[in-house]
């Protein structure tokens, strides 16, 4: 079982939920209104850079070739529609197991 924990720039949303559906087996929850801040970058909170991002918790059973094609293409598809030099999304998988 994997575990997906991605934060991706509010603006990308949508395009970011229709994907994730489009992933047979996945299941997730998505957090809105995530503000985010780290050594390298501030988001400002205005209406110039809003700063907010969602966060989402996806957990997946099968991590096949298929799986992993499908959530790299949505990765690439929103870093490709973002300013150059952002990060609009980051994307983060690790070996989940269920508590009994």
């Amino acid at each position: 079982m994997k575990l997906l924990v991605i934060s991706c720039d509010e603006a990308y949303r949508e395009e970011l939920m229709e994907g994730l559906c489009s992933v047979e087996g996945l299941s997730f929850e998505m957090v809105e209104g995530v503000k985010c801040r780290s050594c390298t970058s501030m988001r400002l909170g205005d209406s110039v850079w809003p700063g907010h991002d969602v966060l989402v918790l996806a957990v997946l059973d099968k991590w096949g070739e298929e799986e992993i094609r499908a959530i790299s293409s949505l990765k690439r598809s929103i870093e490709a529609r973002a300013p150059r030099g952002s990060h609009p999304i980051r994307v983060l998988c690790l070996e989940a197991e269920e508590v009994p």
